[in-house]
Formats: structure tokens, sequence, C-alpha cells
């Protein structure tokens, strides 16, 4: 309808869309506002994307082609991760920005690049974060370490 209004003459002109231009419309229009109303989708985006600035069209798209490739690198929506604590201001949602758990230290792992994609594809699929399975990791080799010391007393 408000094309029709906006451009009177497309209505009776033989260039006028057709009817499959507009199927589906009303699908697409209620799937935008169930992700509206998505308030950790939103606080995601806010997060992550809202202080991008854009001057044109062009420019958006940049920045919407960059958020599409990196949800792509998500087996799952980032936004449906727990949080690893409250903080005002940052994403602490366990897959994208675990880093933040109180208790993340950084480490440094020495893989090939075939190691790491399937390590980091591995993680992705268990919906954790990489932080998180490399301290389950250095926790099962401390414990057994402890076991062997204690077996050598």
């Amino acid at each position: 309808m408000d094309i029709c209004h906006r451009y009177p003459e497309l209505t009776r002109s033989k260039w006028r869309m057709s009817p499959k231009v507009f199927a589906g419309i009303t699908r697409r229009v209620e799937r935008v506002q169930r992700e509206i109303a998505d308030a950790d989708r939103r606080e995601w985006f806010e997060l992550h994307y809202g202080e991008e600035k854009w001057g044109n069209k062009t420019e958006l798209f940049k920045i919407l082609d960059r958020c599409k490739a990196e949800l792509k690198g998500y087996p799952h929506y980032p936004w449906r991760t727990p949080k690893v604590r409250e903080l005002k201001g940052y994403c602490t949602r366990l897959i994208c920005c675990g880093y933040f758990h109180p208790q993340a230290r950084l480490l440094h792992a020495f893989l090939e690049r075939e190691e790491a994609g399937a390590f980091q594809r591995a993680v992705f699929n268990e919906r954790a974060h990489e932080g998180e399975v490399l301290g389950r990791l250095v926790r099962e080799y401390l414990a057994g370490r402890e076991r062997d010391l204690d077996d050598e007393a």
C-alpha cells in the first residue's frame, strides 16, 4: 500500500510489480518483529555493533556483511548462550566473550592450523567457549599429574 501511495504511476503502469514480489511479506515482517522483540538478541547486537558508524548504505551493508560473517562462525546464535557475569556495557556471553569470566586468564596453545580449526569447530559444536574447554583440559592434566606424583610417593 505504501508503494501504491508513494508511486501511483506504478499501479497504473504495465511495469507495475507482480504479486510474487509481495509474496511472503507478512511472514518476513512477523519474523523481523520476533527478532526485534528478543531482548537478548537486541542486547548482543547493541554491544557488538552499537558503536558502528556509517555514512551511506554501502558502508552500512559492509557492517552488516561483517556481522553476518561473524554469525556464520557460530554453530548457534551467541545471544542464546549464558552470560558469565553481569557487566554493564560489555557482552559477557559465554561463546563469544567468555574472557570476561572472573576466573579467566590468558593462556596460549601451540597448534597446527588444521588442529586449531578442528578444535574451534569441536568447541562450537559443544556449544562452549574455547577457554572453557581449555580450562577443563588443563584441570584434567593437573589432576593426572597429581595422581602420578601420589603414585610415585
